[in-house]
This record gives C-alpha cells, sequence and structure tokens, in this order.
C-alpha cells in the first residue's frame, strides 16, 4: 500500500550485530543467550501467562532478536579476548617480550616498538583468533570500556 521498502530484514542482522561491536563480552554473552534459549523452550508455557506485564512481553516477543544478540556477542567476545571483563588470554601472544624487554621497560618506555623481523621477539606466525594480548601494552591499544 506505500509502495516502500520494508526495512525490517536489514536491521534484523545489523543490528544483533552492531549490539555485539559494543557488547563483546564473552561471559555476560553466554548469560544472555542462556536467558534466550530459556524463553524459546519454554515458549509455548510462558505464551499463556500474564506473567511479568508489558515489559516482560516486550522482551519476548524479541527472544529470537536477543538470541542473535548473544550469539555475535559470544563471538565478538572471544575476539576481544573478554570474559566478564576481564581480558584473558586465549592463546599465547605471537610476541616474545621476556628475551629482548622485561615487563618494566615494555610498561614505561612509551617509544618503545617491537620488531616484528626479529625472529627472537616474534615468532612470524599471526595470532590464532582475536586481538594479541600484547596490544595491552602499546600507548595506542584499543580499550573496550
Amino acid at each position: 500500500r506505500y509502495q516502500e521498502v520494508n526495512p525490517a530484514p536489514f536491521y534484523i542482522i545489523t543490528f544483533p550485530f552492531l549490539f555485539a561491536v559494543m557488547y563483546g563480552d564473552f561471559g555476560h554473552a553466554t548469560m544472555i543467550l542462556i536467558f534466550a534459549l530459556l524463553l524459546i523452550i519454554k515458549e509455548k508455557a510462558l505464551e499463556r501467562t500474564t506473567f511479568g506485564g508489558e515489559m516482560f512481553r516486550t522482551v519476548f516477543a524479541g527472544r529470537y532478536i536477543i538470541l542473535l544478540m548473544a550469539i555475535f556477542s559470544i563471538y565478538t567476545g572471544l575476539i576481544y579476548n573478554d570474559i566478564f571483563g576481564k581480558a584473558v588470554k586465549i592463546f599465547p601472544s605471537s610476541w616474545y617480550t621476556d628475551p629482548a624487554y622485561n615487563s618494566s621497560t615494555l610498561s614505561s618506555n612509551a617509544q618503545l616498538k617491537l620488531n616484528p623481523n626479529k625472529t627472537d621477539v616474534y615468532s612470524q606466525d599471526p595470532y590464532p583468533f582475536g586481538l594479541d594480548p600484547i596490544w595491552n601494552l602499546a600507548k595506542n591499544k584499543v580499550t573496550f570500556t
């Protein structure tokens, strides 16, 4: 009747993805995933209840979007190496700083650069998945808070 394109199909994927970029945390997203799965598994029983009022009905109506948001956030949480707001090392770093520099030198020297051509400093292998934890020492580190 309006002769226009419905934008909803585009937002169904882009909204959960953009949410995940902002909320990338493996631990919290796992809790959201469990909540969304409970809403989906108990779908028939929850449809018949009047529990929670309008707020619950709104969340219940968006259970599949919440599921997508959780799945995408788990993925970005793994990329960010972030579990419950805490940075973790899922894989060891590709950089070996111990032979060349100690931790106090790395943290106090803002101009220090790690040379990727030195095999005693860099393993010549990319980090398997996500961000290498060595970036936490950099002046231009990516902060996710």
